[in-house]
């Protein structure tokens, strides 16, 4: 993950987490939507990624992560600090955004530094009205799973 984000624009309806995941896999958005497509049929439509196909996809592409939400459930505290500082090297962020209007998701690289796949200008977390989750994500590789089984 020290190698600098390659921006992947989201250039299809609905593709920004699709777009999201093409920048942390480093592939490309025609290749992830082509690998999530499954997914979808699946679930029965065609557009929209839920966390359990980002978290799928992820795993299954030798990722492991931790998302934190912007409150405690069952009881909604909210956390104190919110949006937190970046915590991974890499990091997908849910956000409230009205540029395009709605739920929409973007990268954060481990200074902080914003990608949106649909507002290359945006650069900072702080420039989103609502931030919902935050995901850090770690390339897994056979040297950690070496070191980790080892204990």
């Amino acid at each position: 993950m020290d190698k600098p984000i390659t921006y992947v624009k989201a250039t299809e309806d609905n593709s920004c987490v699709p777009a999201c995941l093409a920048m942390v896999t480093r592939k490309t958005l025609k290749h992830v939507l082509s690998d999530i497509y499954e997914y979808w049929e699946a679930e029965g439509k065609i557009s929209g990624t839920t966390n359990d196909i980002v978290d799928e996809y992820l795993s299954q592409n030798g990722y492991a992560i931790q998302r934190i939400n912007y409150e405690y459930s069952p009881a909604k505290l909210l956390i104190e600090g919110w949006p937190i500082d970046p915590f991974a090297p890499i990091h997908i962020v849910d956000v409230w955004s009205s540029d395009p209007a709605g739920m929409h998701a973007v990268v954060m690289d481990k200074s902080g530094k914003i990608y949106d796949p649909s507002n290359r200008r945006i650069k900072k977390i702080s420039e989103y009205q609502r931030v919902f989750s935050i995901t850090g994500i770690w390339k897994v590789s056979d040297t950690t799973l070496i070191s980790i089984t080892k204990g």
